[in-house]
């Protein structure tokens, strides 16, 4: 299950260009040998016969409920409607909110539902739909699974994985509301979507659905991928007139992350569920494309995923594009690859079928990229936070937290590491090493010399990147190819193997070595840091809402941190005082988005107002730097709440 950054994305999505100055490539000659061999072990694929396929445009509308009127049509158990005629929302802690009938816009084959949550965690409540043909005959419940999340002005917006619309015209959806935190629930949007009955047309009579891949077994196994194209992908999701919303990025792949889409396993048609997978990515969530790599589905059928290099519908165009960045693991999609099973797998058993299709194209990645199933590693998440240990094949829950790929999918991944590394027969003895010489073992400071020694390797590759802060775009800074951003490979010709690295550039570096008789290669990841950066942070934005509790009421302020940048800071401790002693949380803990919320005892009606003043900020290798604490509604340090 993709799982977002600004829609917390799972994508390590953003909206700003870099500006740094790009540097040439330290190392620029081919690779000889290694391209041999890696040319016997890919052959360009071949384009399978077939009729030309067809571009299918995925019907899209939104049904948002927000109003009082809107809520009244509901049932309400233990919760309450508060707000004005056209700011209403649900709140209440241990209840239960059943809405109206919802006439949907057209027979729906999914539905994907999104509402903004504030005052409490988005696991605070359950949310579940059901569908019918005529508002009498329903569907039994179907519990939604978040995918994404987004911070907003007004509190956080949670977005569920597709549901199966069973192509009814009415819907329902009920909100439980979890007993251990006070819940505001604003803006439910349930958005349908018919992926098989919109207008089709042919994309090109010199384009063709499929195309065969080999992998590197004895018996040079072939299999068929069915390319953007053959599922029936509208490339002009994309695009926001001319002008491409996610522009492609490479950085080589040294992880597989295992997930599930989490959506129903009961479809029929997998190339339906990738098309709507793909509309609501583009559209809904606002990625610009969809986020996987690669998909699955239960009939052993494999899909493409993220775009890569290529004009449009073209055979020029390269079909699973090596190392294109995917928005499928938060932090983590800058140096990994992500293959998604369709379907929810935390009850249901992944297919036969399907898991020799997940076999196969994990043995033809990890093939390519000469990654060992076998073993694990750090990994160097693109915010700079090192994971220790982290398996060369894992599950989503390995990375962020989630219940994806599901614990019977999860439960899999020992013997798919064992397959793939069956199948390759390759040994891990032979690789050679890489040592990093420096006051650091990981991480150096700009204009530090660092020796890098090499051993035993007969190529080598410098992968070196920036990604500023909140932005989405990288600049390259070693190791590729201009224009297409192909891994540029060296055999040493240009670099003894003791070779001094001076004056690098803020960024992240991989030495890559491999030997050309085979095997798997070793990396070695460092961080390179400009030693004058700041690190400021501050109070970015206060939120906050009263809550009524039977005859007494609370309130719950939500602070947001940012650093000098403005961006979102994770992992630090918010300390703060209520005014006339009120008693409740005085301190919390940042998530990934920056937030985190306090709130205060229950009050009584005497008391009409309540303020809650942030005392202190801390972080580790961080200065809080009051001046520069700011929010709309007030002056960054202090909120005043009143009486609901």
């Amino acid at each position: 299950m993709a799982y977002a950054h600004l829609i917390r994305k799972l994508t390590d999505r953003g909206a700003v260009r870099g500006a740094r100055r790009l540097v040439e490539c330290l190392a620029v000659m081919a690779l000889v040998v290694s391209l041999m061999v890696a040319a016997a072990l890919f052959p360009v694929p071949a384009m399978a016969q077939g009729n030309a396929p067809e571009r299918v445009k995925v019907l899209v509308e939104d049904v948002t409920e927000s109003t009082a009127a809107d809520f009244a049509r509901g049932q309400v158990r233990g919760i309450a409607v508060a707000g004005d005629g056209e700011q209403a929302r649900l709140q209440g802690q241990g209840g239960e909110f059943v809405s109206g009938v919802i006439a949907l816009p057209f027979a729906a084959t999914h539905l994907g539902l999104h509402w903004t949550i504030r005052g409490a965690s988005p696991e605070s409540v359950e949310v579940a739909v059901r569908t019918g043909a005529n508002g009498h005959a329903w569907s039994e419940w179907y519990p939604l699974t978040i995918e994404a999340e987004a911070q907003r002005p007004d509190g956080r917006e949670v977005f569920a994985a597709l549901a199966p619309g069973n192509r009814a015209r009415v819907a329902q959806y009920r909100v439980t509301f979890g007993s251990t935190e006070m819940v505001a629930l604003e803006a439910m949007t349930v958005t349908a979507l018919n992926s098989v009955d919109g207008p089709r047309e042919a994309v090109s009579t010199e384009t063709s659905g499929t195309v065969d891949f080999t992998t590197p077994d004895p018996d040079n196994k072939t299999f068929t991928v069915i390319t953007r194209a053959g599922w029936g992908c509208n490339e002009d999701n994309r695009f926001d007139g001319s002008v491409e919303k996610w522009p492609e990025m490479y950085v080589p792949a040294k992880k597989v992350v295992i997930h599930h889409t989490a959506t129903s396993n009961t479809y029929t048609d997998g190339a339906a569920e990738v098309r709507a997978i793909y509309a609501y990515h583009t559209g809904t969530l606002g990625w610009g494309d969809i986020g996987y790599n690669a998909l699955v589905d239960k009939y052993g059928n494999i899909y493409e995923g993220r775009h890569g290099r290529g004009a449009e519908f073209t055979d020029e165009r390269e079909i699973l594009s090596a190392d294109v960045v995917a928005g499928h693991a938060y932090a983590y999609n800058y140096g990994s690859l992500g293959i998604a099973a369709i379907g929810n797998y935390q009850k249901a058993q992944p297919s036969a079928e399907m898991k020799t299709a997940i076999d196969d194209i994990t043995t033809f990645e990890c093939a390519r990229h000469y990654i060992d199933p076998m073993e694990a590693s750090a990994f160097l998440r693109s915010d700079d936070v090192w994971h220790e240990g982290l398996n060369n094949i894992s599950g989503h829950d390995d990375v962020n937290s989630t219940q994806c790929p599901g614990r019977n999918l999860k439960s899999y991944l020992p013997t798919l590491r064992e397959h793939v590394d069956s199948r390759l027969g390759w040994s891990s003895d032979a690789i050679p090493d890489a040592t990093l010489t420096s006051a650091s073992a990981r991480e150096v400071t700009v204009d530090v010399p660092v020796t890098l020694t090499r051993q035993n390797a007969d190529t080598y590759s410098l992968e070196g990147w920036y990604k500023a802060s909140g932005q989405e775009d990288i600049e390259y800074l070693s190791g590729y190819s201009d224009g297409d951003r192909v891994q540029v490979w060296d055999t040493g010709a240009t670099w003894p193997l003791d070779n001094m690295v001076t004056f690098l550039q803020s960024g992240h570096y991989t030495m890559h070595v491999r030997q050309a008789s085979g095997g798997y290669e070793a990396n070695l990841t460092f961080l390179v840091k400009d030693a004058s950066a700041t690190g400021a942070i501050h109070v970015g934005d206060l939120d906050g809402v009263s809550t009524s509790v039977g005859t007494k009421w609370t309130a719950t302020v939500m602070i947001t941190l940012h650093d000098a940048n403005c961006e979102a800071v994770e992992g630090a401790t918010v300390s703060g005082a209520w005014s006339e002693g009120y008693s409740g949380t005085g301190s919390c803990y940042t998530g990934a988005d920056g937030v985190c919320s306090v709130t205060t005892g229950s009050m009584t009606r005497r008391s009409t107002s309540v303020t809650f003043t942030v005392t202190g900020v801390a972080k580790e290798s961080a200065v809080y730097d009051t001046a520069a604490n700011h929010d709309p509604d007030s002056d960054g340090t202090s909120i005043t709440l009143y009486k609901p």
